[in-house]
């Protein structure tokens, strides 16, 4: 798998919400359906848009808060249309109710692309 990278001032804003230096998961990248689901439950705590030509908003990448304190989940769209690829930043205390969301998402990852 290819890592990718995400802005060092992403990681210490989560790193300001949680207290300490999180830990990265990388995972995706999966169908937009599972932003959209994510952040009808979640909090945005910052975004990156842009309006297409139907005049839309769309999520270029964003910060979505999964636990107050402990899970954040980063998000970037990708080039393949209708993906993201996220970064989920945890401490110690969200990792597990991490890893469960991770695999209650599977079957919306694309699979075949590394």
């Amino acid at each position: 798998m290819q890592e990718n990278k995400i802005s060092e001032d992403i990681v210490k804003m989560v790193e300001g919400k949680v207290g300490t230096y999180p830990s990265l998961i990388q995972s995706g990248p999966y169908e937009s359906s599972v932003v959209q689901d994510l952040l009808k439950k979640n909090k945005k705590v910052w975004f990156n848009e842009y309006i297409n030509t139907e005049h839309d908003y769309i999520l270029h990448e964003g910060l979505i808060e999964f636990s107050e304190g402990s899970s954040y989940i980063y998000c970037k769209k990708q080039d393949i249309d209708n993906y993201y690829w996220f970064v989920f930043m945890v401490t110690e205390k969200g990792v597990d109710q991490t890893k469960f969301l991770i695999q209650t998402i599977k079957d919306k990852r694309k699979t075949g692309f590394f």
